[in-house]
């Protein structure tokens, strides 16, 4: 045994060298590292490569995506946000500098979206790109934005404001305006002409003579306004009164200004008169609300008249706006009615008989979690979220929890808060039986969702918010605005976007609990 013990001696002393040795290397910096790499071994480059100008080596599972950003015309650096989109929710932020240069780490060959929105002074830019290495920097080039000056003049030369000045609270519809679209609009008055102002608008336009911004120093001569683009031209500028069309040039980019020359005879005729019966489909007597009647050219918000009804129903417009337009009957107690007219210039227009249905009413309390009353505001819509409201939205009175909506559609509505407090969270009612009593919405915290965009284009003509029961509980139709924050319970949810002429796009999202999420809209 002891003879055994002592031929085994030698193995053991060898074994603990061993282990000394490696300890002494793995110590001074030595060792293996695997393909992935460990914290150990980023620590030992990190060290190693300490000097000036030394760059960190990149993990093997991951690509160092490097650009920069450059004004197309001056090619000078410019500053902006940047944000990659990936599949599985991935999404990382990065800011260009002064020197426009930006990098931001992603995924190996990954398929991603590089999303630069639209800034005050440069409109904004989509790619899609593979993040493969060594990835070759981008150098990305986006085009300036500038206000365009509008000139309006008679051909002559004379202000056109000075020769045939709008009048009245009409002004919008009976003098001219601008619109921004992709193709030129095909303009009224021939019957069954698509109305222009139902096309996708990818500008704004601001005039003095409409009361929206002030002229600045040194406008040019006959300077209405300015034009602000939403997308990069190639676009077309198409001056509108009313729904139709005077003229239409393409904006290609270089322009200055923007100048047309008005014949002060085309401003002539432009106003109509019109008179309207309305009943009670029930009873075919006057309806005993007087007060609710809304007017607006068709692709433009409707706005109240100062007008009622009189004892029989009736009322009666003068020096409307003459074209294709929308009446909308927003009377007490009565679901809304909205119809579609043509107004001939120059004419008394005979609007016949409008039936209004009395409407169902829906009376409730708004709780919180714990039961206790929540003051907010309550808005109602249909379930596809197009008529919305469909009836008026009201406010809880301070300190109580009760609600109540009046001239609702006999048919299935959705009823939930409008406040940035709470999650949208709409309960279903069904109207089809008459109204509903003790509705209890119960006002819960949610997770924030951002909707960003559009970047590159004007934007979708809509964008809807359907949840796991397929209910619209959020719509939004404003192509200026680029980011929207909404408040949502945690679950499933469908963000579709409808472009105008075209098919709509659908992204699925599962929102987790506590954690938000950022949506591209393209």
């Amino acid at each position: 045994m002891r003879a055994g013990a002592q031929a085994l001696l030698p193995f053991f002393l060898a074994c603990i060298a061993f282990v000394l040795i490696a300890t002494v290397w793995e110590s001074a910096g030595g060792g293996f590292t695997s393909r992935a790499g460990g914290p150990k071994a980023h620590v030992a480059a990190r060290a190693a490569g300490g000097g000036a100008g030394s760059q960190t080596p990149e993990p093997a599972e991951q690509v160092l995506v490097r650009g920069r950003l450059v004004d197309a015309r001056s090619g000078e650096p410019v500053c902006a946000p940047v944000t990659l989109f990936g599949a599985h929710g991935f999404e990382r932020h990065a800011e260009a500098g002064a020197d426009g240069i930006f990098q931001v780490g992603c995924p190996r060959e990954a398929r991603l979206t590089l999303a630069v929105p639209r800034t005050d002074t440069h409109f904004g830019r989509l790619k899609e790109l593979v993040a493969r290495a060594p990835f070759a920097p981008l150098v990305l080039s986006l085009e300036p934005r500038r206000d365009l000056p509008v000139v309006l003049r008679t051909r002559d030369g004379r202000a056109l404001e000075k020769v045939a000045p709008p009048s009245g609270e009409w002004a919008r519809e009976t003098w001219p305006t601008l619109l921004i679209t992709e193709s030129p609009p095909i303009g009224r008055p021939s019957e069954g002409a698509p109305d222009p102002l139902l096309a996708t608008r990818l500008g704004r336009f601001l005039s003095t003579v409409h009361g929206d911004v002030p002229l600045r120093p040194g406008s040019p001569t006959c300077c209405v306004g300015y034009v602000r683009l939403f997308q990069a031209p190639p676009v077309v500028c198409s001056l509108v009164i009313g729904s139709r069309v005077l003229q239409s040039v393409q904006l290609e980019g270089d322009e200055r200004l923007i100048s047309f020359q008005v014949d002060p005879s085309e401003l002539e005729n432009t106003h109509a008169d019109a008179e309207l019966h309305v009943i009670d489909s029930e009873t075919s007597l006057p309806p005993l609300a007087r007060h609710g009647v809304w007017l607006g050219m068709l692709g433009a918000r409707a706005h109240e008249l100062d007008a009622e009804l009189d004892h029989n129903g009736r009322f009666e417009l003068e020096g409307v706006a003459a074209g294709s337009a929308e009446l909308e009957l927003r009377l007490s107690g009565y679901e809304n009615q909205t119809r579609r007219v043509d107004l001939h210039a120059g004419e008394r227009n005979d609007l016949g008989v409008v039936r209004v249905h009395p409407g169902a009413c829906v009376a409730g309390h708004i709780v919180s979690e714990s039961g206790e009353p929540v003051h907010a505001r309550v808005w109602s819509s249909s379930r596809d979220g197009r008529d919305r409201p469909a009836g008026q939205p009201v406010d809880s009175p301070p300190g109580a929890d009760w609600f109540a909506i009046c001239g609702l559609p006999r048919t299935s509505v959705l009823v939930g808060l409008e406040d940035p407090r709470y999650a949208l969270n709409p309960v279903e009612l069904d109207l089809s039986e008459g109204s509903a009593q003790n509705a209890r919405i119960v006002a819960r915290r949610g997770t924030l969702l951002r909707l960003e965009g559009p970047y590159s284009a004007g934007g979708a003509a809509s964008v809807r918010v359907l949840d796991a029961r397929h209910l619209c509980i959020w719509l939004s139709d404003n192509l200026e605005q680029e980011v929207h924050d909404l408040a949502l319970l945690p679950g499933h949810y469908t963000i579709e976007v409808q472009h105008a002429g075209g098919r709509a796009l659908r992204q699925e999202l599962d929102l987790a609990s506590g954690a938000g999420a950022t949506i591209l809209l393209r």
